[in-house]
């Protein structure tokens, strides 16, 4: 596992003995020949058995970067068009988790725990495609990733921000 100290520096170590136990439902449903829904649910317990003691860690801790529980909701829907061309409506909505960078208690940020939602609108034709896409619909502040300069690690927060509402178009041809 990635550790750090207080002074930045990280270095890797052996957690100990750990387990990780998860149970994962993923569904596809498809109500009628154009729309299908998919769900999918994610749980894990990760958990530290044996802790080596230079970790600050403790038996029964959660694993660092081990979110307990993530889950996605997805809708496309499909028409036909005027000649041979096909829309795509899709809509997504995924919640991420919280974990946490390290096992050491004063420098274990935590991230996730948050939610993404998107949008895209497309036209296709054969090999070409073409549309508009909103991501993170809702403009979500979550924290992807606790790291960043290690040497202020342990005096100011690190975080890498979701990506804000990102409004595009976007054209792509298979060969």
């Amino acid at each position: 596992t990635d550790q750090f100290l207080p002074n930045g520096f990280s270095y890797i170590a052996n957690a100990g003995h750990a387990q990780n136990y998860g149970f994962e439902l993923e569904s596809i449903l498809r109500p009628t020949s154009r729309l299908e829904l998919t769900a999918a649910f994610f749980w894990n317990s990760p958990e530290l058995l044996d802790a080596n003691p230079f970790l600050g860690a403790a038996e029964g801790d959660a694993l660092p970067n081990i979110a307990e529980l993530s889950a996605g909701l997805s809708a496309t829907y499909e028409t036909p068009l005027a000649g041979r061309w096909t829309a795509l409506l899709t809509g997504d909505v995924n919640y991420i988790g919280r974990s946490f960078l390290t096992f050491q208690k004063g420098l274990a940020r935590s991230m996730g725990d948050y939610f993404d939602s998107n949008l895209k609108l497309s036209f296709q034709r054969d090999s070409f495609q073409a549309g508009l896409f909103i991501d993170n619909v809702i403009n979500e502040r979550g924290n992807t990733f606790s790291f960043g300069n290690p040497f202020y690690l342990n005096v100011q927060a690190q975080e890498t921000p979701l990506r804000p509402r990102t409004i595009g178009i976007f054209v792509r041809r298979t060969f």
